[in-house]
């Protein structure tokens, strides 16, 4: 989910139109969250400090001189970097490239436990957010897995790749609303 997460944060920073190599939008506009269409190469990201920070969260954004162009303003990268720390600051490590194998089943039952959570501080279901661009309503288990990276469900107990032989997750899900004996 927080490698979900950090994808959309990229998404909105970078917010390229990539066949034009232009932005879509730099701002926001009004009291309410409007993007302003601008249609203009991305920007550089001048403020030192904000730079340093953004490289913590996306290295690999950088180019070979580590400058990174983003398509939004300085107001924008330190509002999308507050909403990413909120999301992401407790876990220490992030993967950039990860493989991970479950079963058909588990990945069924794990989107079911998803399915009604909602997000407090945006006032939406979670997966408006994490199941872009479809959203909760058109959100199936396929597209939520898809938006993370290339799936393959699994109905064996166990896969051999490369001469080793894993065992893919097909543990026991639980309903957010459900306890299962771990208290935090």
């Amino acid at each position: 989910m927080k490698l979900l997460i950090l994808l959309l944060f990229i998404f909105n920073l970078t917010g390229k139109a990539l066949a034009e190599d232009t932005c879509v939008w730099y701002s926001h506009e009004f009291e309410i969250s409007v993007n302003t269409v601008e249609n203009k190469p991305a920007m550089l990201l001048n403020n030192t400090k904000l730079a340093e920070e953004f490289k913590n969260f996306c290295p690999t954004l950088a180019d070979e001189n580590g400058m990174f162009y983003i398509c939004c303003d300085e107001t924008l990268v330190t509002k999308y970097l507050k909403l990413q720390k909120q999301f992401l600051e407790r876990c220490p490590t992030l993967e950039v490239t990860l493989e991970y194998m479950v079963t058909k089943s588990f990945a069924d039952n794990l989107f079911e436990s998803c399915y009604n959570v909602t997000n407090p501080s945006m006032g939406n279901a979670t997966l408006d957010l994490l199941c872009k661009p479809w959203g909760k309503t058109n959100c199936t288990v396929e597209k939520w897995l898809t938006s993370l990276g290339n799936v393959t469900f699994w109905n064996q107990n166990e896969v051999i790749k490369n001469g080793k032989t894993y065992r893919p997750m097909n543990a026991t899900t639980f309903p957010c609303n459900v306890g299962f004996g771990v208290s935090i």
